[in-house]
């Protein structure tokens, strides 16, 4: 069952390929039969679920982006942070990425700091 709220998802993050028909958002689609607008309400489940799937990641990042960057710069390791889009899989990899710039006794209190921000990695 598609909810308001997935298709509210879906809408905020491909704004660049959305379009208003009717009152209902329509979102550029490539198929097999060639290019077009579908009503993201009336498309196949494979697509939305496709669509869905990358708008969770995106907000999760967003969401997530929020939280690192206030902590990564109590740390001193933004300009880090922003010097590459990877390592955001897990606490682990962003431990691995600071791990070239921290003091091992400062790396545990990152972890402990990254494991208080309740920072979700579940659409990654």
């Amino acid at each position: 069952m598609r909810t308001e709220k997935q298709i509210e998802l879906i809408s905020k993050h491909y704004k660049d390929q959305i379009s208003v028909f009717s009152g209902e958002p329509h979102l550029m689609v490539w198929t097999e039969k060639g290019t077009g607008f579908v009503s993201v309400k009336e498309m196949s489940q494979n697509k939305f679920d496709e669509f869905l799937k990358v708008a969770l990641k995106r907000e999760e990042k967003a969401n997530n982006e929020v939280k690192l960057k206030q902590i990564c710069a109590d740390f001193g390791v933004l300009e880090i942070l922003q010097s590459t889009a990877q390592w955001r899989d897990s606490i682990k990899s962003l431990l691995t990425l600071f791990s070239f710039a921290l003091l091992p006794t400062r790396l545990v209190e990152l972890e402990k700091e990254l494991e208080r921000a309740a920072l979700s990695f579940d659409h990654q």
